[in-house]
């Protein structure tokens, strides 16, 4: 499961513990707040993260295919890094950005060397 995954759902349990059990020195409506505003954060968080990885990938195509590498990989790689930015609204699809960027750096370690 992703770290991100983790988070919301520690936040999520957090809220529900407090909402049914005692919400201590917060009313209902205050703990929603802070769940909104911290669920809002972490995908905030996961979409810079996932933009970031997108941006690396892109430049690290445009290093190898100017270089003289040996190995001029295709810019359909970069479709990795596109599937991780939709993957940080929609969890389900790590499942295919994952394997395919895990594959790229594979590919990449076994023809020019490690990043």
């Amino acid at each position: 499961m992703p770290l991100l995954t983790h988070l919301s759902t520690f936040l999520f349990d957090s809220y529900l513990r407090r909402v049914y059990f005692g919400a201590g020195d917060f009313e209902p409506a205050t703990i929603d707040v802070l769940s909104l505003i911290g669920s809002f954060a972490v995908s905030i968080l996961a979409v810079i993260v996932a933009l970031g990885v997108l941006v690396a990938l892109a430049l690290d195509l445009r290093a190898l295919r100017r270089g003289d590498y040996g190995w001029r990989p295709s810019w359909a790689w970069a479709l990795g890094g596109v599937v991780n930015v939709a993957a940080a609204v929609g969890a389900p699809l790590y499942a295919v950005s994952l394997p395919a960027l895990g594959y790229y750096l594979y590919r990449r370690r076994q023809r020019v060397g490690a990043p």
